[in-house]
């Protein structure tokens, strides 16, 4: 089965997921967790679920498995907590166990950074305001069962993520300078442009995304900036047209000439120059402004033209 069908499904079944949980469990917490783990098995097993006419025989037989593992997993934690609270009380927390969970804490709100806008701001109202999933549908505008999947998928993406080893990118330590050239008075605001050499972000978020699509997040851990920071500056520049979105993917919309670029212009066009400054020497202004003229129209890459090529070192 297609996963946008998938999700489609799971969506629309979700109130009869967590009924079936409420049910079994009486408690609007733990339903929570195993409705949570209902849709993680369903998503895993989407490969394996070929006909649409199955998928709710599929479905029901998920979640009973579900259920039955779900008992003996919390048959198994009370054991543990037991022997856990035992070992606390003959054993007090040391130096090296308050650092451990202090990397842990590091860890959850590194990943609660990464999260989308949406996602991000359901986890937080829900675990850190403790609002309730009809509170925070009304607040997001959205239903009560988007935002029970946001829940589900935020937990889910936590959970991989404190597994990970994320590696921030070069320019998290070393940012690119960006500025933009443009004459003429319908290049734009000459404000707008300003901001690109009095703000580091704006240039090294379009350098992130130049050769490639690039999603929020990537460019979050490239440039070492947390997502909630970004993302008023991404928003911008996607209104702008410095950047296209495809999908869950930004790329830069604009040609850049790099340091590297500008030295391959230089290279071909020496012996040209020479030759034409032998042949006509007594024209440097002109041959130097023709110069000048194909370095600012050559470019590197094909994309919508900005008032002139920015550039980036």
């Amino acid at each position: 089965m297609e996963r946008e069908q998938l999700n489609r499904l799971l969506v629309e079944n979700m109130k009869p997921i967590f009924g079936y949980a409420l049910t079994r469990l009486g408690n609007v917490r733990e339903a929570e967790e195993l409705t949570s783990d209902i849709l993680l098995r369903l998503l895993q097993s989407a490969d394996r679920l070929e006909a649409d006419e199955r998928f709710f025989g599929f479905l029901w037989k998920t979640a009973e498995h579900a259920y039955y593992e779900f008992l003996r997993e919390k048959s198994r934690e009370r054991d543990r907590n037991t022997e856990y609270a035992e070992e606390i009380a003959a054993d007090p927390v040391t130096p090296e166990d308050a650092l451990v969970r202090q990397e842990e804490l590091g860890l959850l709100r590194r990943e609660l950074s990464l999260l989308s806008e949406r996602t991000r701001r359901a986890t937080v109202l829900y675990y850190l305001e403790r609002k309730s999933c009809s509170d925070i549908a009304s607040i997001l505008d959205t239903s009560t069962e988007t935002v029970k999947y946001c829940l589900f998928r935020a937990r889910k993406t936590i959970r991989e993520g404190m597994n990970m080893e994320r590696i921030l990118g070069e320019k998290s330590y070393r940012p690119h300078a960006f500025e933009i050239d443009f004459w003429g008075t319908k290049g734009g605001e000459d404000g707008m442009y300003r901001a690109f050499r009095q703000r580091k972000i704006k240039g090294n978020i379009l350098l992130t995304a130049y050769y490639a699509p690039v999603t929020a997040q990537e460019i979050s851990l490239e440039l070492g900036v947390a997502l909630p920071y970004l993302e008023d500056e991404i928003r911008l520049l996607e209104e702008k047209q410095y950047l296209i979105r495809k999908k869950d993917k930004f790329i830069t919309n604009i040609p850049i000439f790099t340091e590297e670029c500008e030295e391959a212009i230089t290279d071909r066009l020496r012996e040209p120059v020479k030759e034409a400054a032998e042949r006509f020497p007594r024209c440097p202004a002109v041959l130097k402004n023709v110069t000048e003229s194909a370095l600012r129209m050559k470019t590197c890459s094909a994309g919508r033209r900005s008032p002139s090529p920015p550039t980036a070192r």
